[in-house]
């Protein structure tokens, strides 16, 4: 990438590229712009984990009472809070994985999005 106020020649013309020209080059550049996308805040990764236990339920445990579920949920929301890996979620998951997921029907299609 060139510095601030390099020029870029095209055509005839000459034009100064600046920093907005550089940040917009660069996420051009990139195949729809990945890595120019806006990271998972550390609630969205709150809530895909929450939606993963909600679909897991479904499918394993359709007989668990709501009150179960929301013990479930906070334990692996307390389970989750002490693992390194979860607190990398916002740097490690995209945002279309995090949309991939969250349309998810079940687990399976739900890991699938998040496979890395």
């Amino acid at each position: 990438m060139r510095a601030t106020g390099d020029r870029v020649k095209t055509g005839h013309r000459v034009f100064p590229l600046n920093s907005r020209h550089q940040v917009w080059l660069a996420c051009a550049t990139l195949a729809g712009g990945l890595g120019c996308e806006q990271p998972l805040t550390a609630p969205e990764c709150g809530t895909l984990l929450d939606r993963y236990v909600e679909l897991l339920l479904n499918s394993d445990r359709r007989d668990t009472t709501a009150a179960e579920r929301l013990r479930m949920r906070d334990e692996t929301r307390h389970k989750a809070a002490a693992d390194p890996e979860f607190r990398d979620c916002p740097r490690k998951v995209t945002r279309a994985q995090f949309d991939c997921a969250m349309r998810a029907l079940n687990v399976d299609d739900m890991e699938r999005c998040l496979a890395i």
